[in-house]
């Protein structure tokens, strides 16, 4: 081996020590670097894409086209949470059966599982079947400005692809709870990659239309399908000599079709309106003061969703842990990831409340950005509650400690909206801010953190 290779090598490894220093990752959690850092890759690619192709949309399709395509993607996104309680429920009884090394029990799950996915895709595609692409559809008459050909074809394209894409859904919610979660953000990684290859020369150099970008989303669900059904082959527990299942059906069509799997459903829903903050402006202050608010928070919402990704990949490694009962473990592990996310929560909040004009202005030049040092100071004060409060927040869900779960964040929904009805008035924008500001500091930080604890202690 070179000087050089054996240098990268060492740096690689100083690197990856490091990493398990700051992320709190240890021997009985295999593969959780590697699903941060897979995580991080997913966040860079679909930002890299985005800055490549909304450019492109706007002069290829005009701005009718890209409304359009933009309205789409909303509609598949907000389909997820009709699917939520089997995704987390997925995820909590797949880790099981697979932490306790039942190859038969994981197989019967996973068909359950993906059975659900496809009947669920198929009501979904038949709704936007019949928003788009029949005679008498209502998006054709919403969206005058293109022809109607277009809007048929582009919905049933979309119906094809809701298809698709929860198949690989499927596959990639049992990747995650095998903890081979960065599998399945490599395959996710692949999909935005080969829409890219597709949808730039479609765009580019053949002048194509919009319903060749649906496409493009279609195939790159299809090869990313390939690739994660290649890895759950690999990977997933072999029937052959598996102990005997414990697998009971009346179970497991309790948890996902019960109180549990209620709860999951509505914790997703309540987790959707809780992000909701740019519809809410919009509807009660109008598309100008939703476009400022976009351009206070849109950064620092990134890094919510970047600094997220460490707590979050920690959900199988937790149900692991937990149907092992290794508790000395789970309370260790909380500790040292509550103290990391503090430690990151603050330093974020408080770089994002200081530098965060500037950061903007680098972005969208000194003319365009916002001039509200108050905004940006209450942005960074909501990115701190935000960060620390998802430590607990994900035991408890993996843990399926959802009942007190659910009360608080249904209190901090409610109370957000409220106080937001109330000063948007009086402060513009700086009202979901402040209210989400006062509502942690006055409470709901230490229901968090009480949450945490007492979900280590079922």
């Amino acid at each position: 081996m070179g000087k050089a290779a054996l240098g990268a090598k060492k740096l690689n490894q100083f690197v990856y020590r490091l990493l398990e220093s700051l992320l709190g990752s240890r021997p009985s959690m295999p593969g959780y670097i590697s699903a941060v850092l897979s995580g991080y890759g997913v966040v860079a690619v679909n930002i890299v894409v985005q800055l490549l192709l909304v450019p492109l949309y706007l002069s290829t399709l005009g701005k009718a086209g890209f409304g359009f395509l933009m309205f789409v993607l909303v509609i598949v996104n907000f389909a997820a949470f009709g699917i939520g309680w089997m995704s987390g429920g997925s995820i909590r009884v797949l880790g099981e059966f697979y932490a306790k090394g039942d190859g038969q029990g994981f197989h019967h799950v996973f068909r359950w599982m993906r059975r659900a996915f496809w009947a669920y895709s198929a009501v979904a595609a038949a709704v936007i079947l019949i928003l788009g692409a029949l005679p008498w559809s209502p998006l054709i008459e919403r969206f005058a400005d293109l022809p109607p050909e277009i809007v048929r074809v582009t919905s049933l394209l979309t119906a094809v692809y809701i298809v698709v894409y929860y198949d690989f859904t499927a596959l990639r919610q049992a990747l995650t709870a095998m903890g081979k979660k960065s599998l399945a953000n490599y395959a996710t990684i692949v999909s935005l990659v080969v829409f890219c290859l597709w949808v730039v020369p479609w765009l580019w150099l053949y002048e194509g239309g919009l319903p060749g970008v649906v496409a493009g989303l279609i195939v790159g669900a299809i090869v990313a399908r390939f690739v994660v059904g290649f890895s759950m082959n690999r990977h997933r527990p072999s029937l052959v000599g598996a102990l005997p299942s414990n697998f009971k059906v009346h179970e497991v069509r309790g948890f996902f079709f019960g109180k549990k799997g209620a709860g999951y459903a509505l914790y997703g829903a309540l987790l959707l309106i809780l992000q909701a903050d740019v519809m809410i402006v919009g509807w009660l202050g109008g598309a100008n003061m939703a476009a400022d608010f976009v351009l206070v928070w849109k950064v620092a919402e990134i890094a919510v969703l970047i600094l997220w990704r460490i707590p979050e990949s920690l959900h199988p490694y937790i149900v692991h842990m937990d149907t092992q009962r290794n508790t000395s473990e789970l309370v260790l592990l909380y500790r040292t990831m509550r103290k990391r996310m503090l430690i990151l929560g603050a330093l974020a909040g408080i770089g994002y409340a200081v530098f965060g004009p500037y950061v903007v202005q680098l972005w969208l030049g000194s003319e365009s950005a916002p001039d509200d040092r108050v905004a940006f100071a209450l942005a960074g004060g909501c990115l701190f509650f935000l960060v620390i409060s998802r430590v607990p927040s994900i035991f408890s869900y993996a843990r399926v400690f959802l009942k007190p779960l659910l009360f608080i964040i249904g209190i901090e929904v409610f109370l957000k909206i409220i106080g937001t009805v109330l000063l948007i008035p009086y402060i513009g924008i700086n009202a979901p801010l402040l209210s989400f500001i006062v509502i942690h500091a006055f409470g709901l930080v230490f229901a968090y953190q009480y949450l945490g604890v007492r979900s280590l202690r079922l």
